[in-house]
């Protein structure tokens, strides 16, 4: 048996052991999330219930290297509840950055830095004394400076305190995590605060991959689920053609209410469009990545526009399109 990770497992004997764990573990933890959600039990209630019996969390084929236990269980309930865990408080919450701005009127930002700070020192020495840290005082400390900086201190050492004990608590508690997954991400979220990166956007990369998309219905299909709705006018319907001229195929976009709608190569007689645009997919998907301009083509260029005005109009309604398609993740000014 070759599983995902790891090393091949051989023998008959070994694959039905291992696999018959793994597939225990899956059902406990599935089972047990269950009996507690129908009794109504929270899901950070659940995390702290729930643990493997020991011949299951001793398995060398489920230490917690890659996933972790508490994700799944909460998962689970996700999966079956949703993301509402029931408590009345949490039904319409405030977002962090409110919570945060409120929470540091009523308590000085100098308090709550003194309280991660000191989280910090007693989980360091815990960890010289015993070996490891100890995880809720890191995890108060992460959560006590990131609302600090969600608050948007107003003074220059407020945020270089705050900034430093994030920094401190991402890195300790990556240390102190199995998991290869979560320990990469306090990682990474700690170097993107030390280089300064508010978000990571690989736009070449992205630029890229959708470059190199063969498939004219998955670069189509990208349209709705790029819609920038905030500049729609959700009274003015729209209803436009691509008919790529190499595959015949067309596709065919309804906007109403600022719901996408796509029909592929859809019945045409009688059909009513804005806009008729014939050209290649290349080109279409070159301009979808700013490789070609497409206010730069002339009415002589590889592309024919059908529609209700002059070809200049058909070409202005054609960029409004396009403008509406978010490409911020392959163009610097979309």
């Amino acid at each position: 048996m070759v599983p995902s990770h790891t090393l091949p497992v051989l023998g008959k004997e070994n694959v039905f052991n291992i696999l018959t764990s793994y597939r225990d573990a899956v059902k406990f933890v599935y089972d047990q999330t269950f009996r507690y959600m129908n009794l109504f039990y929270e899901p950070d209630e659940i995390v702290d219930k729930v643990r493997l019996p020991q011949s299951l969390d001793k398995h060398p084929y489920l230490f917690q290297f890659y996933g972790s236990l508490d994700w799944s269980i909460r998962g689970v309930y996700n999966g079956h509840l949703g993301w509402f865990d029931a408590d009345p408080a949490n039904l319409n919450p405030l977002t962090k950055k409110q919570r945060a701005k409120r929470l540091t009127s009523i308590i000085s930002i100098e308090t709550m830095l003194e309280e991660a700070r000191q989280s910090l020192d007693l989980s360091k020495e815990n960890l010289q004394s015993t070996g490891s840290h100890l995880n809720n005082e890191l995890q108060w400390a992460l959560e006590l400076s990131k609302m600090v900086l969600d608050a948007n201190p107003s003074t220059a050492n407020e945020l270089e305190s705050a900034t430093l004990i994030y920094r401190e608590a991402l890195r300790a508690r990556a240390t102190s995590t199995v998991s290869g997954v979560g320990r990469n991400y306090y990682l990474s979220c700690a170097t993107e605060s030390e280089r300064g990166i508010k978000r990571i956007s690989p736009r070449n990369s992205e630029r890229n991959i959708f470059r190199e998309i063969q498939s004219e219905a998955g670069v189509m299909m990208e349209y709705p689920l790029r819609f920038k709705a905030e500049f729609c006018d959700d009274k003015q319907p729209m209803s436009f053609l691509f008919n790529f001229t190499d595959s015949g195929n067309v596709y065919k976009y309804t906007i109403r209410n600022c719901v996408v709608d796509l029909e592929i190569n859809p019945n045409q007689q009688g059909a009513y469009f804005d806009l008729k645009a014939m050209m290649e997919f290349a080109l279409w998907r070159d301009i979808v990545v700013g490789d070609t301009y497409i206010l730069s083509l002339d009415d002589k260029a590889e592309m024919k526009l059908e529609g209700q005005g002059s070809w200049w109009e058909n070409m202005l309604y054609l960029d409004k399109i396009l403008h509406l398609m978010d490409r911020s993740g392959f163009l610097n000014n979309a």
